[in-house]
């Protein structure tokens, strides 16, 4: 559930309390979409062991994402549980996973619409 604050434009959410927009049983992946604002998106991925992004992900803005736990393969490098990935608007990858991830993804500049 998302609350609005006495404050404008801030926005509270308990990310337990999301439902799940995409559930990919095909690639392993759960999807949770976070509040958006004009500027940003976010998103909880939750990749189940052995899966793999379905497509090369070609990204039109910034993306930001946080490895909550698990381990996330990215071309050569793994990033675990704490480490913290921007890639710059163009960029594109296909991250997989071998024993399961929980990310924290961000997009920022990227329109709501």
């Amino acid at each position: 559930m998302t609350e609005n604050s006495t404050q404008p434009d801030v926005q509270y959410v308990n990310i337990h309390d999301l439902p799940h927009v995409r559930h990919e049983k095909e690639s392993g992946i759960r999807m949770a979409a976070l509040p958006v604002t004009d500027r940003a998106r976010g998103w909880i991925l939750d990749f189940f062991p052995g899966t793999r992004w379905p497509e090369v992900d070609h990204h039109a803005e910034e993306e930001h994402f946080y490895v909550l736990s698990g381990e996330l393969i990215d071309g050569d490098r793994v990033h675990r549980a704490g480490d913290y990935v921007v890639m710059a608007a163009g960029t594109s990858h296909q991250p997989h996973t071998e024993s399961g991830a929980s990310l924290l993804v961000l997009a920022i500049g990227a329109p709501t619409a």
